[in-house]
C-alpha cells in the first residue's frame, strides 16, 4: 500500500485456516513500512508536542485470538523535528536519529529507545512493562516494571528557556 504522500506499508498475515471474512484463530503477522509521515502519530503525543519527518520500521510476530501473542520490531527516525510549545515557550530540535526496538511476549513488553537531538544531546533508555500480550491488554499486578534512562545533555540555553526567573535570580 502506498500512502498519499510518500509512505509505503507492506504487510502479510499467514494462517493455516481456510480464508474467511473474520480474523483467524492464529496467524503469523509481518509488516514493513518506510517514509511514513510522523504527523500521523499526533494523536498519541502530548497535546503541546509535534513531530515532523518520516519513520521506517518492521514488525513480525505470532497472533492468537485465544492466547498470548508474540511480536517484535523496530522503528527508526532520521532527520525529523520535535517541537514542544507552552503558552510562553517554544522548544524545537532536529532529530538526528531515533530508534525504538521492542519485544512483546507472554509476561511483558520490553524495549530500547535511543534519541539523538542535534541541539541538546542524546537519551538512551530501556524498559520492561508488565503488559499481558493478549488482545485485551492489561497490566499484570505482580509483573516486573523496570525503566532506566541515561542522558548526555548539552544545555545550549535550555535552562534559561524553561526556567527564566530561576536563572535571573541565580545571577
Amino acid at each position: 500500500m502506498v500512502l498519499a504522500k510518500e509512505g509505503q506499508v507492506d504487510g502479510q498475515i499467514t494462517s493455516s485456516q481456510p480464508a474467511c471474512l473474520s480474523l483467524p484463530e492464529q496467524a503469523i503477522v509481518m509488516a514493513n513500512w518506510k517514509a511514513i509521515d510522523l504527523s500521523l502519530l499526533k494523536a498519541w503525543l502530548p497535546r503541546d508536542t509535534s513531530l515532523e519527518g518520516q519513520c521506517s520500521g518492521r514488525l513480525s510476530g505470532n497472533w492468537s485470538r485465544a492466547g498470548p501473542f508474540e511480536t517484535q520490531g523496530e522503528m527508526k527516525i532520521s532527520q525529523g523535528t520535535v517541537r514542544w510549545k507552552s503558552e510562553e515557550i517554544i522548544l524545537s530540535s532536529t532529530i538526528q536519529t531515533a530508534n525504538f526496538d521492542w519485544s512483546w511476549r507472554h509476561d511483558g513488553l520490553r524495549g530500547k529507545i535511543s534519541l539523538v537531538l542535534a541541539d541538546y544531546g542524546d537519551i538512551k533508555g530501556k524498559f520492561q512493562l508488565p503488559l499481558n500480550a493478549r488482545l485485551h491488554v492489561s497490566i499484570q499486578k505482580t509483573g516486573l516494571l523496570e525503566v532506566s534512562v541515561q542522558a548526555q545533555i548539552q544545555e545550549n540555553g535550555l535552562l534559561a528557556t524553561l526556567f527564566p526567573s530561576l536563572i535571573l535570580e541565580s545571577r
